[in-house]
């Protein structure tokens, strides 16, 4: 989280129950657990930590997003990186984001605030104007 100065919390896990986590699983049954920190070796802590350091810089991303990764094997993949994580009651990154001592109305703020504060993003527009086309006539 951040623009300059970045917060990057402690990884969490999610322990599922079973094979798959799918909408049913998350907001439904509830069964699958958030685990902050993630029960794993520190070196596994720090190369998350690092390495979603890194990901954020590279995507040049500002304010806030998760990075997810897998653990297979003693070997750590990236999964996604998610620019808008979710903010309910059952999500992860506020929980993280808490866990670093920071209260949801202050996580709130800081996401305002660093928004303001970005003066390296442009007014750009993602799509083009419509501009009004005379068609040709068809003879």
């Amino acid at each position: 989280m951040g623009n300059e100065h970045l917060i990057i919390s402690e990884p969490g896990a999610l322990i599922l129950t079973k094979d798959f986590y799918d909408y049913e699983d998350k907001y439904k049954h509830k069964e699958a657990k958030v685990e902050i920190p993630a029960n794993i070796p520190e070196h596994q802590k720090r190369a998350i930590k690092q390495l979603a350091e890194r990901i954020y810089k590279i995507c040049e991303c500002r304010g806030f997003a998760r990075v997810d990764f897998f653990i297979v094997d003693d070997k750590i993949y990236v999964n996604e990186i998610n620019t808008l994580p979710g903010f309910t009651d059952i999500s992860m990154f506020p929980m993280l984001m808490q866990y670093t001592g920071m209260s949801y109305t202050d996580l709130i703020d800081k996401i305002i605030t660093s928004g303001a504060s970005c003066k390296d993003v442009k007014n750009v527009s993602l799509v083009e104007p419509v501009r009004d086309q005379q068609k040709p006539n068809a003879q």
